[in-house]
C-alpha cells in the first residue's frame, strides 16, 4: 500500500471578467459644490441607524466597505453646507453602489435635504460576470416554498428529478455552497451541508460565470447566501398555509383527482429583536414545519408477508396472495422541521461579534414504483444536521477589516426498515415466495437495505480587507478544513441457497456486499487578490493556494484491488 501524496493546486488569476465576492457591499461616490462643481474635502458620509460611515478626500471622493445588504439612508454633511440625506439605497453583496453628492453651500441654518435614491439601471458598472441577486423583499412575492426552489427561478440554473442544483450544465456536486462567508458543502455528495428556509435569508446570489480567487471547489457556480440579523425593534410574523396537487392525467396519477387541502401542510415563523437588558445585542430566530403527502400514490394490495407463487408453467397453478386493506397509502411523502437563529453584538467600538445556528430534521421515502401495491416496501430515510458559526468582524480603520470565522457542520442520513439488521421480522419478508416475473408489481417483501452516512466539517478562516487606495481594494485570506466522513451500506440476506433461507446474514465489512468508509481528510487553502476601479474599467487579479490531503492510503496496483502480491 502506498499513501496519497498530497494534492497541490496553483491557480493564478489575471481575469477583467471576475466577480468580487463576499458577504458585503461597498458604498463610493464624490461629493462636489453644487454651483462651482469644485470637489470639497473633508465631508462626512454617514449610514443612518449604523455606525458606518467614510470622509471625503482632496478630490472629493469617498467610500465605505463592509456594509451588509440592505437598504439604507446615506448622509452628508460639511460645515458651510446644507446637509443631504439620499434615502432608500440599495447595498448587495459583491457589489459597489455608487452615491454622488452636489451640496449647496448656506449662511443659515437648515434643515436636511432628503433625496429619494432611484433603482439601478439597466447598465451595472461593476456587474462583470453572470450573477443575479435576489433579496428577501423580492423572495416573499415569489410563489416558492423552498430555497432551491427560489434558485431554480434564475436563468442558467436547473433542477434535476431529486432535487439537485445544475449551473450552465455542469453537475450538481459542481456548485459551491456559501453561508455567511463560510463554504457549506457536503464532502459527500456536494449538496448543501445544512438547511435555510426563505425567511432567514437577507440575500442570496447565483453567480454561474467566473469567479474570485477567494473561492475554490467550485467548477459550475456558486450559490452566496446572506442571513438575517436582529432588529432594534421587536417584529415577528407566523404564516400557515395548505394545498395539494391537481392534474387532468388522472390514468398516471393514482388518487390525484381526490383533492384534499390539507395534503400539503406548511407553518412558518420568525421573531427578531433587542436582546434584553443587552442593548448592543440583538437576535433573530426562524423555523419551518412540512409535512407532504406530494403526488405519488399506492394501493395496499397486499402486505410485506404476503407470497406469491409464478413458477408454474400453467397459469391457473399461480398464486398471488392478497391480504391488504386497499387503502391509499403516499409513497413519495415528506416530513421535517428546519430552524435557524443568529445572535449579533457589538462588544465595544470597532469589534462585532455574531453566532449563528441552525438544525433539521427530515423524513421521507422515494417512490418505487415496482412496488405500487405494496406500498409498505420501501424503508423511510431519515436526515439530521445542525450547524454552528462564530464570526468576529474588527473594524481597524475606515479603509481596514478584519473578520474571524470558525464554523462546525454535522449532517447525518440513515434508511433501514427496523434498526436491527438481525429483527425476525426480516425472517417473514425474505424468502423465494416473493419471486415474480419481470415487469410485474410485486407481490409481498420489504427493503432489505442499510445505508448510513455522516460528515462533520471544522473550519477556520481569517480575512482581511483594505481600501488601500481609491481604486484598489485588496482582499486576502486564508482558510483550514478539516473532516471526519463514514459511510456504510449493506443488505440483510438469509444464509440458506440463494439467500432466501435459514438464519438472517450481513455480509462481513469489506465484502462486495458490505461496504464501509472512514476518513479524515484536511484542507488548506490561501489567496490574495485586487479589485481595480478605474471610471467604468473594472479588474479583479488574484492568486490561489490548495492544498488537499485525502490521509489515506491506495493500492499500488489497482488491478489488484486486495494489493496482495502475486506469485
Amino acid at each position: 500500500m502506498k499513501k496519497i501524496t498530497p494534492i497541490l493546486i496553483l491557480m493564478i488569476l489575471l481575469i477583467p471578467q471576475i466577480l468580487w465576492c463576499g458577504v458585503t457591499g461597498k458604498i463610493s461616490g464624490k461629493i462636489v459644490d453644487k454651483k462651482t462643481g469644485e470637489a470639497l474635502y473633508g465631508a462626512t458620509v454617514s449610514l443612518e441607524g449604523t455606525k458606518l460611515g467614510g470622509v471625503s478626500d482632496a478630490e472629493g471622493a469617498y467610500y465605505i466597505i463592509n456594509v451588509p445588504p440592505g437598504k439604507y439612508d446615506l448622509k452628508v454633511t460639511y460645515v458651510g453646507y446644507k446637509s443631504v440625506m439620499e434615502k432608500n439605497v440599495v447595498v448587495n453583496i459583491d457589489r459597489t453602489t455608487k452615491v454622488d453628492f452636489q451640496i449647496e453651500s448656506t449662511d443659515l441654518q437648515t434643515g436636511t435635504v432628503e433625496v429619494v435614491a432611484h433603482a439601478e439601471g439597466g447598465i451595472i458598472r461593476d456587474l462583470t460576470t453572470t450573477s443575479q441577486q435576489i433579496n428577501a423583499d423580492l423572495i416573499k412575492q415569489m410563489p416558492v416554498e423552498s430555497m432551491m426552489d427560489v434558485i431554480a427561478l434564475q436563468a442558467g440554473v436547473t433542477k434535476d428529478g431529486g432535487g439537485g442544483i445544475h449551473l450552465r450544465g455542469g453537475r450538481s456536486s459542481e456548485v459551491a455552497y456559501i453561508v455567511d462567508g463560510m463554504p457549506v458543502t457536503n464532502p459527500f455528495g456536494g449538496s448543501m451541508n445544512v438547511t435555510l428556509e426563505n425567511n432567514a435569508i437577507q440575500q442570496l446570489e447565483v453567480i454561474s460565470g467566473t469567479y474570485n480567487a477567494e473561492y475554490g471547489r467550485a467548477m459550475s457556480g456558486v450559490i452566496n447566501i446572506v442571513t438575517k440579523e436582529g432588529t432594534p425593534k421587536f417584529q415577528g410574523n407566523v404564516t400557515a398555509y395548505s394545498g395539494d396537487f391537481l392534474t387532468t392525467n388522472k390514468d398516471l396519477f393514482l388518487n390525484i383527482d381526490k383533492i384534499d387541502p390539507f395534503s400539503q401542510k406548511y407553518a412558518e415563523g420568525s421573531f427578531s429583536g433587542p436582546v434584553p437588558f443587552l442593548g448592543s445585542t440583538s437576535f433573530f430566530v426562524s423555523g419551518k414545519y412540512t409535512k407532504e403527502e406530494n403526488w405519488l400514490y399506492g394501493k395496499r394490495l397486499h402486505n410485506p408477508s404476503d407470497t406469491c407463487n409464478f413458477s408454474s408453467s400453467d397459469p391457473t397453478q399461480w398464486v398471488s396472495q392478497s391480504t391488504g386493506d386497499s387503502a391509499i397509502v403516499p409513497m413519495n411523502s415528506n416530513e421535517g422541521y428546519a430552524f435557524q437563529g443568529k445572535l449579533t453584538s457589538t462588544l465595544f467600538e470597532g469589534l462585532k461579534a455574531s453566532y449563528s445556528f441552525s438544525g433539521s430534521h427530515n423524513k421521507n421515502r422515494g417512490y418505487n414504483h415496482s412496488e405500487k401495491y405494496n406500498p409498505d416496501f420501501t424503508s423511510y430515510g431519515q436526515s439530521k444536521g445542525f450547524s454552528h458559526l462564530f464570526s468576529f468582524i474588527n473594524t481597524l480603520s475606515n479603509s481596514t477589516v478584519q473578520e474571524l470565522r470558525l464554523s462546525y457542520y454535522q449532517d447525518r442520513y440513515h434508511s433501514s426498515m427496523y434498526d436491527d439488521p438481525f429483527d425476525p421480522r426480516y425472517l417473514l419478508a425474505i424468502n423465494n415466495n416473493h419471486q415474480v416475473p419481470g415487469g410485474v408489481f410485486q407481490v409481498g417483501g420489504i427493503s432489505t437495505g442499510f445505508d448510513f452516512n455522516q460528515s462533520i466539517t471544522r473550519a477556520i478562516k481569517y480575512d482581511i480587507t483594505s481600501q488601500v487606495h481609491k481604486q484598489h481594494l485588496v482582499k486576502l485570506g486564508a482558510e483550514f478544513r478539516t473532516y471526519s466522513v463514514q459511510s456504510e451500506g449493506f443488505s440483510v440476506t438469509r444464509e440458506g441457497p440463494n439467500g432466501v433461507s435459514g438464519p438472517l446474514k450481513v455480509d462481513t465489512v469489506g465484502s462486495f456486499g458490505h461496504s464501509y468508509y472512514n476518513k479524515s481528510p484536511r484542507e488548506f487553502s490561501a489567496y490574495i487578490q485586487d479589485k481595480i476601479e478605474i471610471e467604468d474599467f473594472i479588474v479583479n487579479a488574484g492568486v490561489r493556494f490548495d492544498y488537499f490531503d485525502a490521509n489515506s492510503y491506495v493500492p499500488t496496483d489497482l488491478t489488484n484491488p486486495q494489493n496482495k502480491r502475486r506469485p
